[in-house]
């Protein structure tokens, strides 16, 4: 039964939430696969905003295996298909991915720019949680660099804007970022303060995270319940046509056999009456010749 485009709508986004899931617990095939479930549904609605979300994420989980050119593809899309759109988030995102990337392979100058010009949308758009992630970013690549004044003035904006916002992940990023250049320029009792709170940080998103994934789970479990209960009625309207069908073509062949024995009966009938017309002139003539002679 084909859905309507909204049922399909809702049907990948779904997918992608339950992408989401996996990839929160470090599941990246599963992740994969459902992004991909629901990037096959939006391409052929060519429902641009679902495709540059579906790649963008297809992309962070390829990421995180190592795959940086087919990551690089997928990010690629996804910032092409947002500039399109005029999505100003969506492209913030997909600098700071392919910056990402782009630091990997020390491709440091690149990576600078995907980096300010994710960092100039997120001052745009007023994001903090976002601003503080570039700035991390930012930070890491001063370090790798070795330059550590700059990695501390990067990563110490950044600390300041996510503690002020309580976005926990990004402060501990930073947190580490801080470690790492303090202990590198030998000031240890700061290094030491950052690692300490590195470690607090850490603590708090492992408790957090666990809560969430205890939700979440729950969360997929009610999905997959209504996966299955939609899955049974689909089933149950396709048993219905089917029996419907068979029923309407053998009433169908029942018809079209009547019309075809009536047809040979009415074609027997006047070929018997034509073969007794025909008889009986035979006999008549016959008779009329007896007579004559």
């Amino acid at each position: 039964l084909r859905r309507s485009a909204p049922n399909q709508m809702e049907t990948a986004n779904t997918y992608v939430n339950i992408g989401n899931i996996y990839w929160r617990q470090k599941n990246y095939e599963e992740a994969l696969k459902y992004y991909h479930l629901g990037l096959d549904i939006f391409q052929p609605l060519n429902h641009k905003k679902g495709i540059a979300e579906a790649t963008i994420n297809i992309g962070g989980v390829l990421f995180e295996q190592n795959h940086f050119s087919k990551a690089l593809e997928y990010f690629e899309t996804s910032l092409q298909l947002n500039k399109e759109l005029g999505n100003k988030l969506g492209l913030a995102m997909a600098y700071f991915n392919l910056g990402r990337i782009e630091l990997k392979l020390e491709s440091y100058d690149t990576a600078r720019r995907m980096f300010n010009q994710n960092q100039s949308l997120y001052r745009e758009l007023e994001n903090k949680r976002g601003l503080a992630e570039s700035l991390e970013a930012l930070g890491k690549l001063h370090l790798k660099k070795k330059e550590y004044v700059q990695a501390v003035e990067h990563c110490k904006a950044g600390f300041e804007l996510a503690d002020q916002i309580q976005a926990l992940l990004e402060a501990r990023d930073c947190s580490g970022c801080l470690y790492e250049a303090l202990k590198r320029q030998k000031q240890y009792r700061s290094a030491l303060f950052y690692l300490e709170k590195y470690t607090q940080l850490n603590d708090s998103l492992f408790n957090e995270s666990n809560t969430k994934t205890i939700a979440q789970l729950e969360m997929q479990f009610d999905h997959e319940k209504e996966t299955y209960a939609l899955q049974q009625k689909q089933k149950e309207a396709l048993l219905k046509a089917e029996i419907e069908k068979e029923r309407m073509t053998r009433q169908s062949n029942l018809q079209v056999a009547s019309v075809i024995v009536i047809s040979i009966l009415i074609i027997f009938l006047l070929t018997s009456l034509s073969n007794r017309r025909l008889k009986a002139k035979n006999q008549a003539l016959s008779l009329a010749q007896k007579n004559t002679e």
